[in-house]
């Protein structure tokens, strides 16, 4: 071999060598950015987990918020509505003393007050009570105006009290008053 082929092949061999180093860290490469894309999918998959885990807890809060805030909302209503009753004057005062056996329930509802029954309790002793508006119910007690009841007292058992149901003129809502008899 004459030295020009000694350097041709030397070159050559120099220039299979720098390929194969070129191709060993081309493979050094890919196989670092393969484990970097992995870590970094895994990362992404860890993200991803924390995400839905974080959305997932959020919306439950926001659940135990909107409950909350339900309960406070029927809280404020029923704080109004008591506030409401507690400025509404009484629909009923008394009983007012009318003479020995006579009481009387005066309406002070600020409104005519339609009375739909009246019921002695217990029924057994109902003779011993008597009404003395002097007409059966469905009728209106006005303003100021009064139910006047008159209780004999006997020997035995006499009535507990007075069941009335009623109803402020114009509206269908019905209360009961029960008056208890002394």
């Amino acid at each position: 071999m004459n030295a020009g082929e000694i350097v041709i092949a030397a070159v050559g061999a120099l220039g299979g060598v720098g390929g194969a180093l070129f191709a060993w860290v081309q493979a050094k490469a890919a196989v670092g950015s393969r484990d970097d894309a992995k870590a970094a999918q895994e990362d992404a998959e860890l993200a991803q987990r924390r995400a839905e885990a974080a959305r997932d807890e959020a919306l439950e809060l926001a659940r135990k918020a909107t409950a909350a805030a339900e309960r406070q909302a029927a809280a404020q209503e029923e704080a109004n509505r008591l506030e409401i009753e507690a400025r509404t004057p009484p629909a009923w005062s008394g009983p007012e003393y009318v003479s020995e056996k006579v009481r009387a329930m005066v309406n002070t509802s600020g409104a005519s007050i339609e009375v739909i029954s009246i019921e002695v309790v217990p029924e057994t002793v109902g003779g011993f009570v008597q009404v003395q508006d002097g007409q059966a119910p469905p009728y209106e007690v006005p303003e100021g105006g009064s139910l006047r009841y008159y209780q004999i007292r006997a020997y035995g058992p006499g009535a507990d009290l007075i069941a009335v149901q009623w109803r402020n003129v114009g509206t269908t809502e019905s209360r009961e008053l029960r008056i208890p008899l002394i």
